[in-house]
Order: structure tokens, then C-alpha cells, then sequence
């Protein structure tokens, strides 16, 4: 009777540490910080191109910092202008554009209206970085641009 209570109390436990593993792993994106040089220049940019809209503001002249919180649907911007910020083309002699920096390489947004979009963005003279391609496995489309600062901004079709 002791067996079955300890096997008991055992799988009761085993399934409570999976449930609860289940439970951990979940994860949804939410927000992403980027560092930028005009912050209202910026601001303009996402509002105009993805729609994003302004949460709040705050400045803090003490640190040289500005920061603007911007959403759209259940995703948020967080956009930082800091004056001790560096840019590594300003900043590493004979920066070559093929250079690649650790850290963030690229945001990516799925798209509804994939097409209207470009569209939208080409009238916009947004900068694209290469060519529409069709992702061989999914055949849906995607594209790169460049935000203000030349962050990479992966738009998927949907």
C-alpha cells in the first residue's frame, strides 16, 4: 500500500512539473527597444509607414535621453535617443556597409496586405534593402527596408 501511495505522490508530481514546464516555455512577442538618432524624425517614420502610434513621451535632459513609446495592435516600439549613443559608421574608421554588428540584426512584421504596403512604402521613398522574394517553402513573400537609422525591417506576407 506504501508503493502505490509513493507511486502515486510520484506521478502526481511528474505531471505537475510538466504542466508547470508547459507552462514556462510560452512565450508572444511584445516590444522591441532601438536606439535612434532624431527621435522625432523616427517617430514621423513608424507613424507614417506601419501606423504605429504614440503611447507617451519622456525626456530626461540631465542624462541626454528621449524616449517615445509607440504601438500598434499588441506590438510596441520603444524608440531611445541617447546622446552617449554611438554609431558605428561615424565612430569605426573605414566602416564597410557588408560589416555586420553583434546585437540586433532585424525586426520582422507580418503583413496583411503585403503588396499595398510596398506599394505605400516605394511612395514613400522608403530605402529597400534588395529585392521581394518568395520564401520557397511557405511561396509567401518577403522584403527588407531601412528605418532612418538603417535598421533592417523584415515585412512577411500573411
Amino acid at each position: 500500500m506504501k508503493k502505490i501511495a509513493l507511486y502515486l505522490i510520484i506521478i502526481v508530481l511528474c505531471l505537475g512539473c510538466a504542466k508547470q514546464e508547459k507552462n514556462v516555455s510560452s512565450t508572444e512577442g511584445f516590444f522591441a527597444a532601438i536606439l535612434v538618432k532624431d527621435i522625432e524624425n523616427s517617430i514621423n517614420w513608424y507613424e507614417s509607414n506601419f501606423n504605429f502610434q504614440v503611447k507617451n513621451k519622456t525626456e530626461n535632459d540631465a542624462v541626454g535621453l528621449k524616449q517615445a513609446n509607440l504601438n500598434k495592435d499588441n506590438f510596441h516600439v520603444e524608440l531611445i535617443e541617447l546622446n552617449s549613443a554611438i554609431d558605428a559608421k561615424e565612430e569605426i574608421e573605414d566602416y564597410n556597409e557588408k560589416t555586420k554588428l553583434i546585437g540586433l540584426f532585424k525586426l520582422g512584421f507580418k503583413v496583411n496586405n503585403f503588396d499595398s504596403l510596398v506599394r505605400k512604402l516605394k511612395h514613400n521613398n522608403i530605402t529597400f534593402k534588395g529585392n521581394i522574394v518568395k520564401d520557397p517553402i511557405t511561396n509567401k513573400k518577403m522584403v527588407i527596408v531601412l528605418d532612418p537609422d538603417g535598421n533592417r525591417i523584415q515585412l512577411f506576407e500573411n
